[in-house]
């Protein structure tokens, strides 16, 4: 299997955030308007400038040390988890869709907590609360 390629995921990031923003405002914008916590605030508004600058910080910042080396790392366990992935790919979709959704919850809400806990993390989660 061939490294991965850091043009591939810059590629990735360069086509996928524009995708990412577009997908999550089509997400937030309505359920903010719907369930609004100030329902006098604009959808663009002055901090939404930051907001923006956050979001392009997060995914093309982090985004692609993250990518290259969770590339990387899939590669080193692949012959690790090669029983793994065949149990995997043996179970039905709707259930292997199930177990990702959920291990991913998981995982996020764990380093969600990790990031409070840990002040290295947290003064990079601070943006998230602010």
């Amino acid at each position: 299997m061939a490294d991965v390629e850091l043009g591939q995921v810059a590629f990735e990031l360069v086509v996928g955030t524009p995708l990412a923003l577009a997908y999550l405002g089509a997400m937030f914008v309505p359920l903010e308007r719907a369930f609004a916590a100030r329902p006098a605030q604009r959808a663009w508004h002055p901090g939404s400038s930051l907001d923006l600058a956050y979001f392009a910080g997060q995914y093309l910042v982090w985004g692609a040390p993250t990518l290259w080396l969770l590339g990387q790392l899939r590669l080193a366990l692949h012959a690790h988890l090669g029983p793994f992935q065949a149990w995997a790919q043996a179970l039905p979709g709707w259930l292997q869709v199930v177990l990702v959704v959920l291990g991913g919850d998981l995982l996020v809400y764990w380093f969600h907590r990790a990031c409070h806990r840990f002040d290295w993390l947290w003064r990079f989660h601070a943006l998230h609360h602010a």
